[in-house]
C-alpha cells in the first residue's frame, strides 16, 4: 500500500512539464492548453494513480499524445499505474527489485512509496537521457550491458530503441530468476530479443499501459 512518507514534488513536476513541451515545440490550441494546465494541477507526482484514472484523462487523443511526450521527457518513458505498482510488489515477495536504465528513476521513486526494496542505476554519463535534472532517487552507475545481475534479485528493465539489444545481460541470469520487462512494443529492441526472451524465459503476466507508443510490462521466470 502506498505511504505519504515521501514529499511530494509537485511543483517540479510542474516545471519538468513545461520545459519539456517547451523543448519538443508543440503547439496546442486555447482549449488543449486548458486541459494540459487542469492536469497539471490534478497531478501529484508523488501519488500512483490507477488505469481508469489515465483513461479519464486522455479521452483526447490530442491531449495523450502532448502528455505522454512530456512525460517521457520529464518523469518516464512509460506512466506507471497502482495496478503495474501492486503487480512488482506482489511479484518481488520481499525481494530486491533492481531496476536497470531507471531514467529519472520516476518508478523507483514510486515503488519505494509502496513499500518495495529497490536499487535503481543507469549509465551516469554524458548521454544520460535525464541529465538536466536531479533524478527522483539516487542512481547507480551501472552499465547494463556489462552488468551481472544478483542471482537473489528482481530484475527490471526497460529497453529504449538506442540500445543495442542486451541478450548477454539476460544470459547471465540464473534459472528461475524473475524480470520485469517494460517496452515500447513499437520501438524498443528487436525481433532477436524477443526471441530470446520466448525461448528462455516464461511469460506469466503482462499489462497494457500507456506511453507515448503502446506499452506493455511483461513478467517473465527464467527457465
Amino acid at each position: 500500500m502506498q505511504t505519504a512518507t515521501q514529499k511530494s514534488p509537485k511543483w517540479l513536476t510542474k516545471y519538468r512539464f513545461a520545459k519539456a513541451l517547451a523543448e519538443v515545440g508543440l503547439t496546442v490550441d486555447e482549449r488543449d492548453a486548458k486541459r494540459i494546465a487542469q492536469f497539471a494541477e490534478d497531478f501529484d507526482p508523488a501519488k500512483t494513480y490507477p488505469q481508469n484514472w489515465w483513461d479519464l484523462k486522455f479521452k483526447h487523443k490530442r491531449i495523450k499524445k502532448i502528455i505522454t511526450f512530456a512525460f517521457a521527457r520529464s518523469l518516464a518513458y512509460t506512466i506507471p499505474t497502482v495496478e503495474a505498482i501492486a503487480d512488482i510488489g506482489i511479484l518481488s515477495k520481499g525481494k530486491t527489485v533492481h531496476e536497470y536504465m531507471a531514467g529519472s528513476g520516476y518508478w523507483a521513486f514510486l515503488m519505494k512509496s509502496w513499500g518495495v526494496t529497490v536499487n535503481a542505476s543507469d549509465i551516469m554519463d554524458e548521454n544520460y537521457a535525464f541529465h538536466h535534472f536531479k533524478p527522483f532517487v539516487p542512481l547507480q552507475n551501472i552499465d547494463m550491458i556489462e552488468a551481472i545481475p544478483s542471482p537473489n534479485e528482481v530484475v527490471m528493465v526497460a529497453w529504449i530503441p538506442h540500445l543495442l539489444e542486451p541478450i548477454n545481460f539476460l544470459k547471465r541470469m540464473v534459472p528461475k530468476q524473475k524480470l520485469i520487462h517494460i517496452a515500447d512494443l513499437e520501438t524498443c529492441a528487436g525481433p532477436k530479443l524477443f526471441k530470446y526472451l520466448s525461448e528462455h524465459f516464461r511469460l506469466f503476466h503482462q499489462r497494457d499501459l500507456y506511453s507515448y507508443g503502446k506499452s506493455q510490462m511483461k513478467f517473465y521466470e527464467k527457465v
